[in-house]
C-alpha cells in the first residue's frame, strides 16, 4: 500500500528591510535596501537566497512619510522551492516634495573668483 505523502514548504518571513526616501515623481516604484540578516526562517545548510525587487507605493500616495509599500519578493538557490516567503507590511518610505525654483535674471552676473 502506498500514501501519498505531501510536505508543505516552510514559511519564511523578513526584517531589516527598508525603503529608501526619495522626492516626488511620476514612478510608483521606490528602491528597498536590507542591512543585516534579512531572511528569517531558513533550516541551516539549505541555499536559499531574498531577492527584493522593487518596492511600489499606491497611485495616490502623494507627498508624505510612513507611506505603505508593497513589495514583490522572490526566493532563489537550490533549495528555494521548499520555501514559501511572507511579503512585508512593515515597510514604508517618505516622499518629499519637488520644489521648483524659478529666477529671472536681467544683466549680466560676473561670477568669476575676485583676484586676492
Amino acid at each position: 500500500m502506498t500514501i501519498p505523502l505531501e510536505i508543505a514548504k516552510k514559511e519564511l518571513t523578513t526584517q531589516n528591510i527598508s525603503a529608501v526616501s526619495r522626492f516626488q515623481s511620476e514612478t510608483l516604484f521606490v528602491d528597498l535596501v536590507q542591512t543585516d540578516t534579512s531572511l528569517i526562517g531558513v533550516v541551516m545548510g539549505d541555499d536559499v537566497t531574498l531577492n527584493l525587487g522593487r518596492g511600489e507605493i499606491a497611485d495616490n500616495a502623494g507627498v508624505g512619510s510612513n507611506i505603505p509599500v508593497r513589495t514583490s519578493f522572490t526566493l532563489s538557490g537550490d533549495d528555494a522551492d521548499n520555501y514559501t516567503i511572507t511579503q512585508a507590511t512593515y515597510i514604508t518610505v517618505t516622499i518629499k516634495e519637488v520644489r521648483i525654483l524659478s529666477l529671472e535674471l536681467y544683466g549680466t552676473i560676473d561670477l568669476r573668483y575676485p583676484d586676492y
